[in-house]
């Protein structure tokens, strides 16, 4: 993914980067692959972000445009980074706030199973 695609991603975020620096350093560590319908629009990306250097565990995401959601481009997303994390010898993990429902279905389709809840304390 180049420089240019970046400004593609940053028009269908909504919320899943900060800002546009951040997709920048996913794109300067080839950390970010686009998803390209026929139509040559992006409907989608993901990313790869090693959460311990040295382990072989590689945490996965993706944003889905609003207007392509429900149509199975996030499980293929999934599914995509998880067998190329496999080829490369990595373990793929993944996680997503419990509210949502999108997220969490297109994992589950890709074969992520939900092992862990995370609990927030409100002082």
């Amino acid at each position: 993914m180049s420089h240019s695609d970046a400004k593609e991603v940053l028009s269908i975020n909504d919320g899943f980067f900060n800002d546009y620096a951040e997709i920048i350093r996913y794109v300067n560590n080839n950390s970010i692959l686009g998803f390209r319908n026929r139509n040559d629009e992006l409907p989608g990306c993901g990313i790869l972000t090693r959460i311990i250097e040295g382990s072989p565990a590689i945490d996965i995401g993706m944003l889905v445009a609003p207007s392509h959601r429900n149509m199975g481009i996030g499980t293929y997303i999934a599914n995509h980074l998880k067998e190329y994390c496999v080829q490369r010898g990595d373990i793929p993990i993944a996680g997503c706030d419990a509210s949502n429902i999108g997220s969490s279905k297109a994992l589950m389709a890709a074969g992520f199973i939900s092992e862990h809840n995370l609990l927030e304390i409100i002082l």
